[in-house]
């Protein structure tokens, strides 16, 4: 019995150091960072063999792989759908997991096929193109590499130009998976960083948030965003608060409504809309028993933004007049307005007839554009009007209608006012100086040489400065021209004015862009893009104009300082002086501040809302100018180079 308990305790002991050494094995296995676990995601579907196919390759290395699916469901071409899923599931996966994705409508181009290794030890394998830069924000990257196709594909296969997802990246996939090449076997480290997809981060200005539309509850249509719970709470949300609510398409409103933010669905009556939190804890907006997406034409993707503002307080009256102009007097009292909070210099929203429109808070008809909804006090109330335009008609109002005021951005307004209350004349004499009255003066900060950028007013058009610009120009011996307001048209009928600047544009040195002012726009990138090639193409001096040389001529200087390393108080200054120069602006004015509010907010728009300093100031005007506008690295440095 004692020789039989033996025996027994001899086998156990002999499985239990079986298991032990089995154990260390995978544990040393592990420890070494070996994939244990291949993933795919693609947008090829289900109805034809080509998920099979790479499957296939990927048994074919190693029938021991175990394989998952992502989904294939991704929309046809969609990278951004592509990222954003991978982002939804790589970290409910094990370390060392390996994710083939395949979403790439430039295969068989010069995109660079990689394998991105996360900072939490993920492989991703697949194009750079956009696919992995959601995993790469949250994750961070360890090291990419570029898979070397002469040594990493299918043998073969050299042929298939149009297949990678199984000639490489499956056949890539499955050997790192299975162990039988280590990630420094796949090829060289990328150099540079991987190709990123813009969109808008999730961001907080006074009572308002902004984000992306990332994705939608597609059985529902609700809309889903990218703003997190504890971004929201900053704005201290009570249930049942009022939300003025804005969504675009590459900078174009598709919706805008006012909607309460709320527990559930039920909280509202049926077809109403609501602010919610879906179950990712971000916030959404829906309709209660209906589809949002489909019912205001609203979808998803980086070119998606939504933003929503906290209404901040409100009054309510009725129409008491309406003058032979359209204007609309209300019965609401001055002192009403300045108990809720109202002011000078504030954003509106008035809500007549079914009609939400947004309106400042001014003093005069001239604050706002021709064509543009203003309130103002007129006799002590509340005046609803359009400047050059009839309110009445316009919104159908009679009588007795309702009116509401909501308070929706306080003080948004008045760097506009400031900037609308400057005078200028066109009297040389009111000006210290030639340079001064035609806004001409050499660009000198940051790497920039002497003598080789310049800025002005427009030096040959029918306007008292162009005669001082002109000669300005000839003076500092201008060789090329970049005119970023004329038409065609209107720069040939222009050239009368200005013999120097015709002599220019025979020579074919002078460029003429018809750019308009924002620079977010694909125009203005576009033409951007066409005038910098043409500095390229062209010798210095340069002098950029438009009409006044301050706004368009403003943006395009100043991200031409950036790359050269300009200080971003040597560009503000600079942006800043054209106005210094016209409207003798003083600085430490509040005319002077919000004129360098311009500037500063048009690079934090571009920094996707995060204010620029000199640490990021270059960085942030390079990636604009490869991404946005689509000049290459090497475009930029020939740029830097003629500048220097």
């Amino acid at each position: 019995m004692l020789q039989c308990q033996g025996s027994k305790n001899s086998s156990f002991t002999k499985v239990i150091v079986a298991l032990l050494v089995i154990l260390s094995t995978l544990s040393m296995l592990f420890a070494a960072g070996r994939p244990n676990a291949l993933l795919f995601l693609t947008d090829f579907g289900l109805k034809d063999g080509a998920v099979s196919a790479m499957k296939g390759v990927a048994f074919g290395v190693d029938p021991d792989l175990r394989m998952f699916d992502v989904t294939h469901d991704i929309p046809a071409f969609s990278v951004w759908e592509g990222a954003y899923r991978l982002k939804q599931t790589v970290e409910y996966w094990p370390t060392n997991t390996v994710f083939v994705c395949v979403v790439d409508p430039g295969v068989g181009t010069e995109r660079n096929p990689i394998v991105l290794k996360t900072k939490t030890g993920y492989y991703l394998v697949g194009p750079d193109n956009g696919l992995f830069s959601l995993v790469a924000e949250d994750m961070g990257i360890e090291e990419v590499r570029i898979i070397d196709v002469e040594k990493q594909r299918l043998p073969g296969s050299e042929k298939s130009y149009t297949f990678h997802g199984r000639d490489i990246f499956a056949y890539v996939g499955a050997r790192l998976a299975s162990g039988q090449i280590k990630f420094e076997d796949v090829g060289p480290v990328l150099e540079g960083d991987i190709v990123t997809i813009p969109y808008q981060k999730p961001t907080i200005e006074g009572n308002t948030v902004m984000g992306n539309i990332p994705v939608l509850d597609i059985q529902y249509g609700n809309v889903w965003s990218n703003i997190p719970d504890e971004l929201f709470e900053m704005l201290n949300p009570q249930f049942g608060d009022l939300f003025y609510v804005e969504i675009f398409e590459d900078n174009n409103l598709v919706f805008e409504g006012e909607m309460p933010f709320v527990n559930s669905f039920g909280d509202v009556p049926e077809g109403d809309t609501l602010i919610y939190y879906n179950s990712l804890l971000n916030v959404s907006v829906a309709i209660n028993m209906d589809n949002f997406s489909e019912v205001y034409g609203v979808y998803s993707g980086p070119e998606w933004t939504i933003k929503l503002t906290k209404i901040l307080s409100e009054v309510s009256g009725t129409v008491s007049q309406i003058d032979k102009y359209g204007n609309v007097r209300t019965d609401i009292p001055a002192d009403a307005l300045t108990k809720e909070g109202f002011e000078v210099g504030d954003i509106v929203v008035i809500k007549v007839n079914n009609h939400l429109i947004q309106a400042p808070f001014v003093t005069t008809y001239g604050d706002v554009d021709r064509g543009k909804p203003l309130i103002r006090i007129s006799d002590n109330y509340l005046t609803l009007a359009i400047n050059y335009g009839n309110f009445g008609e316009t919104y159908s109002l009679e009588v007795g209608d309702p009116v509401t005021i909501q308070l929706l951005k306080k003080g948004a307004y008045k760097s506009e006012l400031e900037i609308r209350h400057l005078v200028k004349t066109n009297n040389r004499q009111d000006y210290e100086s030639d340079e001064v009255f035609a806004n001409f003066r050499e660009v000198t900060v940051g790497k920039i040489g002497k003598g080789k950028l310049y800025r002005s007013s427009h030096p040959s058009i029918d306007d008292p400065r162009s005669s001082y610009a002109s000669q300005l120009m000839k003076k500092a011996g201008i060789r090329t021209v970049i005119n970023l307001s004329d038409s065609q048209e209107e720069l040939l009928n222009n050239l009368q004015y200005s013999d120097y600047y015709r002599s220019i544009y025979e020579k074919g040195n002078l460029i003429a862009l018809n750019m308009g002012v924002d620079p977010m726009s694909e125009d203005f990138a576009n033409k951007l893009r066409e005038g910098l090639l043409f500095m390229i193409e062209k010798e210095p001096p340069y002098l950029i104009h438009c009409v006044e040389g301050k706004d368009r001529a403003g943006i395009t200087v100043a991200l031409l300082e950036a790359i050269m390393d300009a200080s971003v108080e040597e560009i503000y200054k600079d942006y800043v002086k054209s106005y210094e120069n016209y409207f003798h602006v003083k600085p430490g004015t509040p005319a002077y501040d919000a004129i360098e509010k311009i500037i500063a907010d048009l690079f934090k728009e571009i920094n996707n809302g995060k204010p620029v300093d000199d640490s990021n100031i270059k960085q942030v005007a390079m990636k604009y100018l490869t991404e946005k506008v689509g000049l290459t690295q090497e475009q930029i440095a020939q740029l830097q180079e003629k500048l220097k």
